[in-house]
């Protein structure tokens, strides 16, 4: 409940309001670039004054949220859902104007409390690739912990995930279960076999099975790795989308189970943004 009203209170606080001065609107003449999109990748959000993005390059101040995802609604900007972002890259669908897909990665609360109100507002489309087991929860130490990228936060709840799908807005793909780790210096879809990865997608495929949430058919690997065998154990296993986040931009022609995405990180200049979504990032 408290997590719900702070939401609302920040929202009431900050309901896109010129406070967060806005990049200047395309020219008229401004042809968007359809012929390839940007898929950006969140993590976790947190307000500004909890500091705690001065530290995590997977944190996101949600004011930083707020005036890029009203960027996209001011300028017209089409979000993509997996099955259009298929069809894209398969060349049979083209986006009506200027298209995003946004994702997040890990599955962490605050896609709740804070991005789904903004999305829901800007009637944005988004996915969310939990994983399985929570992270934090995993043993070890703590230091690699936080050199690998673990936060320490609230993940999403059951009721949550249903909540979040029943909107229509939202989607959920594969994370994996329990492999966003490392195995000695080197991620674990990097180290692990085709039956230990087929083991944990089944895995977390009968976990959704078990929430009543319908299996993904899209995966995005822990920390941007496949692997060799993720990909192969994936496709067989009927996963027709894989996410790496190795920048660039996704188009027809591209290798759908290698898609680029644009990690967005916390102090990213609104021109970098800008120049993401619109296509001139090189």
């Amino acid at each position: 409940m408290r997590a719900t009203l702070l939401a609302m209170l920040l929202f009431t606080l900050f309901p896109f309001r010129a406070a967060f001065a806005l990049p200047p609107v395309p020219p008229a003449d401004f042809t968007p670039a359809v012929d390839k999109v940007a898929v950006l990748a969140y993590h976790h959000l947190e307000p500004s004054s909890s500091g705690k993005h001065l530290t995590n390059s997977a944190i996101l101040p949600v004011e930083e949220f707020f005036w890029q995802m009203q960027y996209l609604r001011d300028n017209n900007f089409y979000t993509l859902n997996l099955e259009e972002m298929g069809e894209f890259l398969a060349g049979r669908f083209k986006p009506p104007g200027p298209a995003v897909l946004i994702t997040f990665d890990d599955g962490y609360e605050s896609n709740y409390v804070y991005a789904l109100p903004v999305l829901i507002r800007c009637n944005f489309k988004a996915v969310i690739f939990p994983t399985g087991r929570v992270p934090e929860d995993q043993p070890g130490d703590p230091e690699k912990a936080a050199a690998q990228g673990l936060v320490r936060n609230r993940h999403l709840t059951t009721y949550q995930l249903k909540s979040m799908l029943r909107t229509g807005l939202l989607e959920f793909g594969c994370h994996t279960y329990d492999n966003h780790r490392y195995i000695g210096d080197k991620p674990a879809l990097e180290v692990l076999d085709e039956a230990a990865i087929r083991a944990d997608l089944l895995r977390f495929n009968k976990t959704f099975i078990m929430l009543g949430i319908p299996v993904p058919h899209a995966i995005a690997y822990p920390y941007g790795v496949a692997g060799h065998n993720a990909i192969p154990v994936a496709s067989s296993m009927g996963y027709r989308l894989g996410f790496t986040v190795n920048p660039g931009y996704a188009g027809p022609g591209s290798n759908t189970m290698l898609i680029n995405r644009f990690s967005i990180h916390p102090g990213d200049s609104r021109q970098f943004f800008t120049d993401v979504v619109n296509g001139k990032w090189k």
